[in-house]
């Protein structure tokens, strides 16, 4: 019987001391910090939601003015993280979005992603993951990062006629200085035909393609997609 009692104290007390811990400061609430290629840092603090959902808060230190406030999820049963900072001083995406978001999963202590913002800008990225606070650090631009503008300035791209029959004309104005990559895609999105690449100065440009792919030969009839940067037109080849 004192066998027997002595080892229902111990259950209690092992029970009571987990339960303890479970609901501990430590427990509920944990610091933790990305740093991302784009030299972004993400001062995250990770509650828990319920079941395997959990919930962020914290801020992003990028190139705002302020740090931005930062929410998202992570759900531990999919292994998919959801990141949104929100830029504290918007301007209407002349230079900065108003907000952009992270949506990847974690392997280990890397976290791969896409991004969009608000402004029309996609890509994807990585990241480390570190438990506890961030050591903030300066922000180190990088090519086309999530909370800049529209990613490349390029308007007006027409194409005529549309369905062309053995020759398209394109016309597109950019508004500053970039570095155009000009294609032609399948809709299985494989490259055909590149049409223009390198650094252009701002300015209108014309140009003419004869349809074909880039060895020369002439493509099939049917659907493409005209590619360049951030803009995308559906075009047709109808012989």
């Amino acid at each position: 019987m004192k066998l027997r009692n002595l080892y229902q104290s111990l259950a209690l007390f092992v029970f009571a001391t987990l339960a303890f811990a479970a609901f501990s400061p430590k427990a509920v609430a944990a610091p933790y910090c990305l740093t991302d290629v784009f030299g972004y840092v993400w001062n995250l603090n990770v509650t828990p939601a319920g079941g395997n959902v959990f919930n962020f808060s914290g801020n992003c230190v990028g190139p705002f003015g302020s740090p931005a406030p930062v929410t998202g999820t992570y759900n531990r049963t999919t292994n998919t993280v959801i990141l949104t900072a929100t830029n504290p001083a918007p301007d209407g995406c002349v230079t900065l979005s108003g907000s952009f978001t992270y949506t990847g999963s974690r392997t280990g202590s890397t976290l791969n992603f896409s991004w969009t913002n608000d402004c029309g800008g996609t890509g994807t990225g990585s990241g480390t993951v570190s438990k506890g606070a961030c050591r903030i650090g300066n922000f180190a631009s990088a090519p086309q990062p999530p909370a800049m503008g529209r990613a490349i300035i390029l308007s007006d791209l027409q194409a005529s006629p549309n369905p062309a029959q053995d020759m398209l004309t394109l016309t597109y104005t950019l508004t500053q200085t970039e570095d155009l990559n000009l294609r032609v895609l399948d809709m299985t999105g494989r490259t055909v035909a590149t049409l223009a690449s390198g650094l252009q100065q701002a300015g209108t440009y014309n140009l003419t393609w004869n349809l074909k792919n880039d060895a020369g030969s002439d493509l099939p009839n049917g659907i493409y997609l005209l590619e360049g940067n951030n803009r995308t037109e559906r075009i047709m080849i109808q012989r």
